[in-house]
């Protein structure tokens, strides 16, 4: 009647078929005893509504009668042996018991089934009971119910409550009595029968035991985690495992690094004591970075969020350099903070990942602001230095932001120089406020500067200038040659005596003073430029200026590559100066250099150079008289192939006469130095217009040395004993 197929039951010669009936009756469930036909005595079938009765209870004599009977036929008066495991117990419940109940009073609690209609309820309220009696012995029976629970109504709430200690029960039994590998069946089997239906707090209650076996059996739990399973289904058991695993971490350590990827993750991120002791684990680290690669977004954010607030060290900067790269700008200046706060930035080879990250991001000067938040010392110092590069943004930054002390900008500037490539530094060093930021520090930059890169000449000797006090022997000396050849053609600013001084006195005993004639006295140099030279070379120091008075025969010949001697009258008077100091040390090179320069003076009446005309005729006018016949170093003088000394006075009185710049008093000094005043200044008396110019020499040579002014005016009062011609 209940636990077979459902068919007409007819029962023969049982006694008291009444009192059965009522008992019956009294147990079955209303929904059952609504449809159920009985007759407690029937000679022949019987059937209702067309249907044979469920059960009629008939005499002996009667069973011919049932001969078509289409159900079952039992004697009543022959014992049999129970047909199923549960007959007895329905038995006792509906003929001993009383009141008579198809279910005990524990069952009724746990199945909520009075209603039900169905013989298979009432199985399954069985079943229930008789496997909730083995699961004290047989963790397995748990599954069963676990089965029963989520597959069928009947099952109460309440009977679903209790089952979640009946089942954590089971776990742990499974876990102390099972072997490892059945063990692990079982977890896995009531993990994936419980996703989806009940909680999470639920499920990590029944699966916690398996944390001691995840500390037994490191391998197994690998493996488990490692089963297809429906998305999420192993999230709960994960930090089960994870924390079973970092009990027993010497001893999983090489297992946990050989899980698979995704598992790898799934484990590590569940942080606690598996994620610290894995950030210490150089096999662990190593496997970690090869699965970043293979992780879907939100498991390697899941990972990044677990693992980057313990990556405080260089060892683990492979690791944390894969991170970074997924950070956004907020969070990237969070990292840095946490880096300040937690290690003081000791992790070093986390710099420049999270510079170059800052660098993609836009966000490299904020980056700098945040670590001068912090105080100084040498980390700090070192991060703030991988955030340069050689960018002239980067260097503008460093040489302008306030925060930072002088000192301490120029010693990263240095350092950014030093690291940067060649065109790296053409670049920045073109830049007037970068240039005169390197320190004294920089000098091989400096020199570098000097050697290498074409700079505006006032820019390029302002470095000369630093750079010459930090070198010393063959360095400097070249250093302050090669400038001197720059310059010595070329406008510049400044105290340019003082400079072209400078760097004569530095090179002195290097000096080419043939190089430097051609460089700064020669056709290509402009006139004040000249003059400027004529005067520097003047003004050195006895030393350096002795060797172009020694050499003014070279410096003459770099002169006349000129049409004319175009120089101001401060340099006109310091070329003289030369001539007669040459004059005084070295006589031949001097009346060489007079020789030649006389054709150019004379060309050149337009500027003030009488003072040279002073230096150099009277040389070659004595020349002519000492000898009869013109000297060889003069032959080439143009004049001098007339009438040696008659022509010579007629050319020298005409230039005077004939230029509007040529000092009047210099003619009289030319005069008493070729020692024949008579001769001269008579010619100038009977040139045209010549007792005017010659009264306003006569006035101006008050300027003169008393010597000469006196001689002068003795010659001028004196009256011509002879033809001046």
């Amino acid at each position: 009647m209940f636990f077979e197929e459902t068919k007409p039951i007819a029962v023969f010669d049982l006694q008291d078929p009444e009192l059965i009936a009522v008992r019956l009756m009294t147990a079955l469930w209303p929904g059952m005893r609504k449809r159920l036909s009985l007759s407690t005595f029937a000679l022949s079938p019987r059937k209702i509504d067309g249907r044979n009765f469920d059960l009629v209870f008939a005499p002996k004599d009667a069973k011919p009668r049932f001969s078509d009977w289409p159900g079952r036929r039992i004697d009543g008066k022959v014992e049999r042996d129970s047909r199923h495991r549960w007959t007895g117990s329905i038995y006792h419940r509906v003929f001993v018991t009383s009141p008579p109940r198809l279910m005990s009073e524990r069952e009724g609690r746990l199945a909520e089934v009075s209603n039900d209609d169905s013989f298979a309820s009432l199985r399954i309220g069985l079943l229930w009971d008789e496997l909730m009696e083995k699961v004290e012995r047989s963790p397995t029976a748990a599954l069963g119910l676990l089965d029963i629970a989520i597959s069928r109504s009947p099952v109460s709430r309440e009977s679903v409550a209790a089952l979640i200690s009946t089942m954590h029960d089971a776990t742990a039994q499974a876990v102390d009595r099972l072997l490892p590998a059945d063990a692990w069946d079982f977890v896995g089997a009531i993990l994936r029968k419980m996703h989806g239906v009940y909680t999470r707090d639920q499920i990590k209650l029944v699966v916690s035991p398996a944390m001691r076996l995840a500390a037994q059996d490191p391998d197994g739990a690998i493996e488990l985690l490692c089963r297809p399973v429906p998305d999420g289904g192993y999230d709960d058991l994960l930090p089960v495992i994870a924390n079973g695993l970092a009990q027993v971490f010497d001893r999983a350590e090489f297992s946990i690094a050989s899980a698979p990827p995704v598992v790898l993750s799934q484990l590590v991120s569940n942080g606690g004591l598996l994620a610290r002791l894995s950030t210490n684990s150089p096999h662990v680290l190593t496997a970690l970075s090869n699965a970043i690669p293979q992780l879907l977004h939100d498991d390697l954010l899941s990972l990044r969020s677990a693992l980057l607030p313990l990556l405080l060290d260089d060892s683990q900067a492979r690791l944390a350099e894969q991170f970074f790269a997924t950070l956004d700008e907020k969070e990237l200046l969070v990292e840095v903070k946490h880096l300040g706060d937690a290690c003081s930035f000791g992790a070093r080879l986390f710099f420049r990942p999270i510079a170059g990250r800052a660098r993609q991001l836009g966000v490299i000067v904020q980056l700098r602001h945040t670590l001068l938040q912090y105080s100084w010392s040498e980390a700090r110092d070192q991060f703030v230095a991988a955030t340069l590069s050689a960018s002239s943004d980067d260097v503008l930054w460093l040489i302008s932001d306030p925060i930072l002390t002088v000192e301490a900008a120029n010693t990263h500037l240095l350092k950014v120089l030093q690291a940067a490539s060649v065109s790296e530094r053409r670049v920045l060093l073109q830049d007037r406020r970068i240039l005169g930021r390197v320190s004294d520090e920089g000098a091989d930059i400096l020199l570098w500067v000097v050697q290498s890169m074409e700079l505006q000449i006032d820019l390029y000797l302002e470095t000369v200038l630093r750079l010459l006090p930090l070198l010393s022997g063959n360095d400097r000396v070249q250093v302050a040659l090669t400038a001197l050849d720059k310059c010595l053609g070329s406008h510049f600013q400044g105290d340019k005596s003082a400079i072209l001084g400078t760097l004569f006195e530095v090179a002195a005993s290097s000096v080419n003073v043939n190089s430097v004639c051609r460089a700064g006295l020669a056709s290509h140099v402009a006139s004040d430029v000249l003059s400027r030279n004529i005067i520097a070379i003047h003004s050195m120091s006895n030393q350096v200026r002795d060797r172009f008075v020694a050499a003014f025969d070279e410096l003459a010949e770099a002169l006349i590559s000129r049409f004319v001697l175009d120089l101001s009258a401060e340099g006109a008077a310091s070329c003289a100066d030369l001539l007669w100091a040459a004059q005084s040390q070295h006589p031949r090179a001097a009346a060489a250099a007079s020789s030649l320069l006389i054709p150019q003076l004379l060309r050149s009446k337009r500027y003030p150079v009488s003072i040279v005309v002073a230096a150099a005729f009277p040389i070659v006018y004595r020349e002519l008289s000492a000898q009869d016949e013109v000297p060889e170093i003069l032959k080439f003088v143009p004049f001098l192939y007339w009438d040696k000394r008659k022509a010579a006075r007629r050319e020298l009185v005409d230039a005077f006469l004939s230029s509007s710049v040529w000092a009047p008093e210099d003619l009289a000094l030319t005069a008493y130095l070729c020692m024949d005043l008579d001769r001269i200044l008579g010619r100038v008396r009977n040139a045209y217009g010549g007792a005017k110019y010659f009264d306003q020499m006569l006035e101006r040579s008050a300027k003169l040395p008393i010597e000469c002014r006196e001689a002068v005016q003795a010659a001028a009062e004196r009256p011509p004993s002879f033809s001046p011609e």
